[in-house]
């Protein structure tokens, strides 16, 4: 697998998993599989288009962070993690981009 964009985000679909039972990845969920379901979120989607298209999904963390012990001012990071990006991408430090507000 190359490291362009599609290739990349269309590792949930070109993946080999080991163990066709295991919950390998967040894509073995159920609640994921639901929304990818004929009858799930993307309900009206033809089949061929729901086996062609990259629908993306992200996973959202934030955290308060003092930036001095004796002060009111506070930093709230965001972390953005697309989910249908190859573990080693989604995780790896090189791809960690973040907001603060």
């Amino acid at each position: 697998m190359g490291d362009s964009a599609y290739e990349m985000l269309y590792h949930r679909k070109s993946r080999k998993k080991k163990c066709k039972q295991n919950i390998e990845d967040i894509f073995d969920g159920e609640l994921y599989k639901n929304h990818f379901d004929p009858r799930g979120f993307f309900y009206g989607t033809s089949t061929a288009g729901r086996e062609k298209d990259i629908h993306l999904s992200l996973m959202v963390n934030t955290d308060d962070v003092s930036i001095f012990r004796s002060s009111n001012f506070s930093l709230w990071p965001v972390y953005f993690i697309i989910n249908e990006l190859p573990p080693e991408k989604r995780l790896g430090d090189g791809y960690k981009r973040n907001v603060h507000w």
